[in-house]
C-alpha cells in the first residue's frame, strides 16, 4: 500500500491541478515583466507623444470588470479631450471629435492599451482573454 502523502503526489487532480495553476501563474508573472520591460521604451514615447498631442494627463482610469467580475480601474493611454469615468460615457464613434490625431493613432494600432500590462501585473486582467468594457457600457 503506497503511503498517503506518495498517493497525493502520484494521482491526486487536485494537487496537479493546483501545480498546473501554479505553473501556469509563474509563467504569466514572468512573461508579464518581460512584456512590461521590453515595452518601456515605447511607452515612454507613447506617453511623450500624448503630453505634446493635447493638454491634460497622458493616462486615465476607467472604471471595469476583472477578474472574478470586481469592478478594477484600468489604465489607458488618454487618445480624447480629458472626460470624466462616470455612470454615463457615450461610446467613442467613426470620425468622433473627442479623439485627438495622435489619439487616433494610438486607438487604431491598440497601442493606448498598452498601460493595461500595469494591471496585468497587479493581477486584475489578464494577458490573454476577452479585455471588459466600460463600467458604465456593462450596466446598459
Amino acid at each position: 500500500m503506497m503511503a498517503k502523502g506518495l498517493r497525493r503526489l502520484a494521482g491526486d487532480a487536485p494537487l496537479r491541478e493546483r501545480l498546473g495553476k501554479a505553473a501556469r501563474v509563474y509563467a504569466e508573472r514572468h512573461l508579464d515583466v518581460a512584456a512590461v520591460t521590453v515595452a518601456a521604451p515605447l511607452t515612454l514615447a507613447i506617453a511623450l507623444g500624448v503630453k505634446l498631442s493635447s493638454p491634460g494627463p497622458v493616462l486615465f482610469r476607467q472604471r471595469r470588470h476583472g477578474l472574478s467580475g470586481k469592478v478594477v480601474g484600468v489604465w489607458k493611454f488618454r487618445g480624447m479631450g480629458v472626460q470624466e469615468d462616470g455612470d454615463e460615457i457615450p461610446q467613442t464613434r467613426r470620425a468622433d471629435p473627442r479623439v485627438t490625431r495622435f489619439g487616433a493613432f494610438l486607438r487604431r494600432t491598440s497601442l493606448d492599451e498598452l498601460p493595461q500590462f500595469f494591471n496585468v501585473l497587479q493581477g486584475h486582467i489578464s494577458v490573454v482573454g476577452p479585455r471588459p468594457h466600460a463600467v458604465a457600457h456593462n450596466e446598459r
